[in-house]
């Protein structure tokens, strides 16, 4: 919760996506009318050649309002319906986002408490190995072992020190890490509630597992609309081929202070339809689609890709926490082991 309020770059991209989503509207916008107001004040001074003419001057004075409603507008359309699958996108892309950045918290503060736990393992086995040694050089002095004995044992206290110091560098770089993430210093962190379950994934269940994958991966979701969102960019570039029909209409208040003019000052109001035509236009529409065509072809390329990761990724974090649940249970018994050794040396 913290790393969400104070971490910057999530932040940054809630904004990318808060500004990203408005791309709908603004396609949706240009499905509306479009009204504008117009205004021009104009001044023209004629200088005749003739002597018997007099100089004409004429100001003109024009506001009107007009408008441009889209009747036939298969590109316009398109880009909204484009728009629309892109704000699917966006928002897989934010959850793609913020569950990336919940990992790489979660992994921050398992990596910290784990640098943590490692310090309790090495003690119990530098205190072992300490009065292992200790137990050396008492029969050292009365020649019970050999010399060479005891610079093993010796050798291996030291061993297990410098493991010490480097885990106190881990367990500093791991807070480190975390405080990026959370925003805040990190002094104590709260331990994990023990017993802990270590059979949350049962060792029978991976097929399920790929199957959870297959129906649940933000990866291959995102992979899947951006198919869809490629398949309609063409049919917005294909859009392009067809005719554009616009209805359109302006309401103009002219007024002239010229009397000796032909013009005459009051309201013109005028309405009709246009229609663009696309007849020839360098080959680059036909370029355009072609390049829409390529761009699927890679979209579901790259969803193959995705599928085959899926369960690659399902795969391997499946196999991870086997491992990882018997080296759990494997350090377990170390310390057990190792706490056993300093108790009996100590009698």
């Amino acid at each position: 919760k913290s790393a969400e309020r104070t971490n910057g770059n999530w932040a940054g991209q809630q904004y990318d996506y808060l500004a990203n989503q408005k791309n709908e509207v603004l396609a949706k916008g240009d499905l509306f009318p479009q009204v504008g107001l117009q205004g021009k004040i104009q001044h023209n001074t004629f200088y005749p050649k003739a002597d018997n003419l007099t100089d004409t001057s004429t100001t003109t004075k024009q506001v009107g309002v007009g408008m441009r409603q889209a009747l036939f507008r298969a590109d316009k359309w398109a880009a909204f319906e484009k728009a629309k699958i892109a704000s699917q996108v966006n928002e897989l892309q934010l959850l793609q986002q913020q569950q990336q950045f919940i990992e790489q918290v979660i992994k921050a503060y398992l990596g910290a408490l784990q640098a943590e736990a490692t310090t309790e393992s090495l003690n119990a086995e530098y205190n072992a190995l300490k009065a292992q040694d200790e137990m050396m050089q008492a029969k050292l002095q009365q020649g019970v072992v050999a010399r060479v004995d005891s610079e093993e044992a010796k050798a291996r206290l030291a061993s297990v020190q410098a493991s010490r110091y480097n885990n106190e560098v881990a367990i500093m770089n791991a807070k480190q890490q975390l405080a990026l993430l959370t925003g805040q210093d990190i002094e104590q962190l709260d331990k994990l509630k023990m017993p802990f379950n270590y059979n949350l994934v049962s060792p029978s269940s991976i097929d399920d597992w790929l199957t959870q994958a297959q129906n649940n991966s933000l990866e291959l979701q995102l992979a899947q609309t951006q198919v869809a969102l490629a398949k309609k960019q063409q049919e917005e570039l294909k859009a392009n081929m067809y005719p554009k029909v616009d209805l359109v209409g302006n309401a103009v208040w002219q007024d002239y202070n010229n009397k000796n003019s032909t013009e005459q000052s009051g309201t013109d109001y005028s309405i009709g339809v246009e229609v663009d035509f696309p007849l020839f236009t360098g080959g680059r529409t036909k370029t355009a689609i072609e390049q829409g065509a390529l761009q699927t072809q890679a979209s579901l390329s790259r969803l193959i890709f995705a599928q085959q990761n899926a369960l690659n990724l399902a795969t391997q974090a499946y196999l991870n926490v086997m491992a990882q649940r018997a080296t759990i249970t494997a350090q377990e018994v170390a310390v057990a082991a190792n706490a056993k050794v300093a108790e009996a040396s100590q009698t």
